[in-house]
């Protein structure tokens, strides 16, 4: 995502700056995922919009230190993640997966509190 219009024609300014490529595959994929899906809704353009107005000192922040690429590259994992499962398998199927995995994580999470502390 980065600078330019509602067209789906901007550059991902972060991501680019993060994976040192325009051309990078997951740069590439989170295009994708803009296009298909934040584009089409009213919503999503409206994010679009402000991400195309906050990016751009962000990503050269970015893009001046190593430590800072590399740290925005972990960030950006579970966005890559959830666009390629959304371009692959539909963005309802996606959420719901997503969902899923929270609550089975919540409730794994819970059941260690309860019982995995130690007793007096």
């Amino acid at each position: 995502m980065g600078s330019g219009s509602d067209t789906g024609s901007g550059h991902c300014l972060i991501a680019t700056a993060a994976f040192g490529s325009y051309l990078h595959p997951y740069v590439g994929l989170l295009r994708d995922f803009r296009d298909s899906f934040l584009l089409t809704k009213r919503i999503g353009q409206a994010f679009v919009r402000w991400y195309y107005r906050v990016s751009p000192p962000l990503a050269d922040l970015i893009a001046q230190k190593a430590y800072i690429r590399a740290a925005v590259r972990v960030v950006l994992l579970p966005t890559i993640g959830f666009s390629a499962l959304a371009l692959n398998i539909g963005l309802f199927g996606s959420v719901f997966l997503l969902l899923a995995f929270l609550f089975l994580t919540g409730m794994g999470v819970r059941k260690l509190v309860r019982f995995g502390s130690p007793r007096d």
